[in-house]
């Protein structure tokens, strides 16, 4: 990594152990193992103390960098800048761009927070400038995770949490500028019902000088509008401030509960019998595997399947076969808990599962199935009067699922075969 001056590219080399820095003449200076030394360019340095005659050392703030920076990559300094202060000594890394010399570049700069050292009270930052970009096409550098132009602000406070100062975008964050800001609590910038835990994070944070902590919240001016906010202790400091850096996450929230809710989707299409909105045998195999990878308990098994089934399709057609599958799964799955499952097997066959059912408890299942699926089913040009066969099992302590599975089946047909030979 080289430090970068206002007139070369070419400066010393550096290592994280040999990065140094002192202030002479109210600037910035790098020095190197080796005693080589570069002054830092004013527009990537921050942190540069005030070294005026009777004044205490003062901070400047980040105005400079953050209006040379790419708008896309300015979330990634603010990152940057909050890690940098919650870790002094540490080097901070980031690859970003920056309009330098009236091209934008890729600029590798490493941050190192060394306020606390009375020989440089400072955030030093050594940077490469790398090639000329293209502002317009995406880069190789790491996306960020929220929309890049979501707006930002910096605002810092005192132990109160009284607004002193605002840097970034104030008003379109806030819908309020810095002159409406300074002078009023920070916490009236949010909506009361998250004005509890905002005053417990506050009270935890400052207690202890260099706390930092991250939430998400709404802000006041709509429900819509929420924030990544990121506290910083530097009470105490040079700085004197708790620092609350904020930035918009409502775009990156909305894409996030859109994908929550396609894969939702997804998962659903893949559970689900297209038709009946049952669960698909695949999904059943894996809640079977589910329910019995786990300790023995009492579970319920009941196999249904619909007899005459076939001469509905017959004489009706599929359209009145669908509806009686559709109406048999909706009725099968109002005849158990929403916490049981009711599955499309096959054909006309439907697998019920009650978890926690013993065996005196299942003749109530049975019957509430039987009351329910006993209504006519009905279609526009017919109906049907439903006949199931219904196998049963219950578990036993050394069952797998396929065990269950197969005693049900098996007593199903059993029943099927008696109903035949009383009905030749």
């Amino acid at each position: 990594m080289q430090s970068v001056d206002t007139t070369s590219a070419a400066a010393a080399a550096w290592s994280d152990q040999e990065l140094q820095a002192y202030v002479v003449a109210d600037a910035v200076t790098a020095v190197d193992a080796r005693g080589k030394t570069a002054p830092m360019p004013g527009w990537l340095v921050a942190g540069r103390p005030a070294v005026a005659a009777g004044e205490d050392a003062a901070i400047d703030r980040w105005t400079h960098q953050m209006g040379n920076s790419h708008p896309d990559d300015l979330l990634e300094l603010l990152r940057a800048w909050s890690t940098c202060l919650d870790r002094p000594g540490e080097i901070v890394e980031t690859v970003t761009r920056a309009r330098h010399e009236g091209e934008w570049r890729v600029v590798e700069a490493r941050r190192l927070n060394l306020l606390d050292d009375p020989r440089v009270g400072a955030i030093l930052v050594a940077a490469d400038i790398g090639d000329v970009v293209d502002a317009d096409t995406p880069s190789a550098l790491e996306p960020s995770p929220t929309p890049a132009s979501a707006p930002w602000s910096i605002l810092y406070l005192d132990q109160l949490g009284t607004i002193l100062e605002v840097e970034g975008l104030a008003e379109e964050l806030f819908g309020a500028g810095s002159g409406a800001l300074v002078g009023t609590n920070a916490l009236d910038r949010f909506p009361p019902e998250v004005h509890e835990e905002l005053l417990v994070t506050w009270v935890r944070i400052a207690a202890v000088p260099g706390t930092v902590h991250t939430l998400r919240l709404p802000l006041r001016r709509g429900p819509d509008t929420w924030v990544e906010a990121t506290v910083i202790n530097r009470l105490g400091g040079r700085l004197d401030a708790v620092l609350l850096i904020v930035h918009d996450v409502s775009e990156a929230l909305a894409q996030e509960a859109a994908l929550r809710e396609s894969e939702a989707r997804l998962r659903l299409m893949a559970e689900r019998d297209a038709l009946t909105g049952a669960l698909n045998r695949g999904a059943l195999d894996q809640r079977l595997r589910d329910l019995f990878g786990g300790p023995g308990g009492d579970a319920m098994l009941a196999f249904v399947d619909l007899d005459g089934f076939k001469a509905i399709n017959d004489r009706w057609g599929h359209e009145a076969g669908d509806a009686v599958l559709c109406a048999v799964a909706e009725r099968l799955q109002a005849a158990v808990r929403p916490t049981d499952l009711v599955a499309r097997f096959g054909g006309d066959e439907f697998v019920v599962v009650c978890d926690g059912v013993a065996e005196p408890d299942g003749v109530a299942v049975l019957q509430r199935i039987d009351d329910l699926l006993a209504p006519d089913v009905e279609w526009p040009s017919g109906s049907w009067k439903p006949s199931l066969s219904i196998g049963v099992a219950h578990r036993r302590p050394d069952d797998a699922a396929i065990d269950l599975l197969r005693r049900a089946d098996q007593r199903m047909f059993e029943q099927k075969r008696a109903r035949r030979a009383a009905n030749p």
